[in-house]
């Protein structure tokens, strides 16, 4: 007899208990607050509004493997961690060479900001 691929579908708190993290954890990774996790896909709402959710635990298995920290369907939540990381990376060293940098690309008497200063 052949086998379906049906998938394995749970509730919040028996896919939170597999897959090691809270429940407030795995609600947290759906998409809707900013997560990894797709409805539809990884998730999925029941057929009511006081349904509970069900979840693919496969595919929340595989997708929590995989997942970079950070990472969102979103565009702009992606847009807004690179700003993020990129301020992160601002020291003094660096402040100096965007100083620098100005001063070459922007003639002086159309600067609008003052120059950065190193501690």
């Amino acid at each position: 007899m052949e086998q379906l691929n049906t998938p394995n579908l749970l509730g919040t708190a028996n896919t939170a208990a597999i897959l090691g993290v809270s429940t407030k954890t795995l609600r947290r990774y759906r998409d809707l607050e900013g997560g990894f996790l797709i409805q539809d896909k990884d998730w999925f709402f029941g057929a009511y509004d006081n349904s509970p959710i069900r979840w693919d635990l496969e595919r929340c298995k595989k997708s929590l493997a995989t997942r970079r920290k950070g990472f969102s369907k979103y565009a702009d939540f992606q847009f807004a961690k690179k700003i993020i990381k990129e301020q992160k990376k601002i020291t003094p060293k660096n402040i100096e060479v965007i100083n620098a940098l100005s001063m070459h690309i922007v003639p002086k008497d159309e600067r609008h900001l003052p120059s950065m200063q190193v501690n």
